[in-house]
């Protein structure tokens, strides 16, 4: 007789960032809430709808299922979100290999574009001279893996003008 065993995967680690939750595994997630799972909720991240005790289980390509994530009580806190700046833009949004930054005003200060993965180690950064430009930033991203980031535009002064969760496909 033989037997083959699976390796069970790693158990996950949740956290909250503004109005969702971010799995530490970026597939195989399967959300749940005090109710059980929730129905089509399979993403890196999750946006709750309500208040309620939230965890993550994992499976991995062998059907194997981790262990339960830790629990994180999600309440509505009501902070808006500085990406609803009307003077940047960026898209796509999952990307792939390039990234726009787009200036709907012209910005009268130097900016740096800084992108940081979820344990919040910076990935990439780039910086630019704003005076007088309003158009197009394309950035290159060939060399980020696909998962979850965070996006940082800053003016010279380490003032954030945006902040933003982006996917690279």
């Amino acid at each position: 007789m033989e037997v083959i065993t699976y390796p069970v995967p790693e158990t996950p680690v949740i956290q909250q960032q503004g109005d969702s939750l971010i799995s530490q595994s970026s597939q195989g997630n399967q959300w749940y809430n005090n109710t059980g799972p929730i129905p089509g909720a399979t993403g890196q991240v999750f946006y709750p709808a309500v208040e309620n005790d939230y965890f993550v289980l994992v499976t991995n390509e062998s059907g194997c299922i981790s262990d339960t994530s830790n629990i994180i009580h999600f309440i509505f806190t009501g902070l808006d979100d500085l990406a609803s700046s009307s003077e940047i833009l960026v898209f796509p949004n999952p990307f792939h290999e390039t990234l726009t930054v787009h200036l709907a005003q012209e910005i009268k200060k130097n900016i740096v574009v800084s992108i940081y993965n979820i344990m919040g180690n910076e990935m990439a950064s780039y910086n630019f001279e704003t005076t007088g430009l309003q158009e197009d930033i394309i950035l290159s991203t060939g060399r980020l893996k696909s998962c979850l980031y965070l996006l940082k535009i800053s003016d010279q002064k380490g003032n954030i003008l945006l902040s933003k969760k982006i996917i690279k496909n």
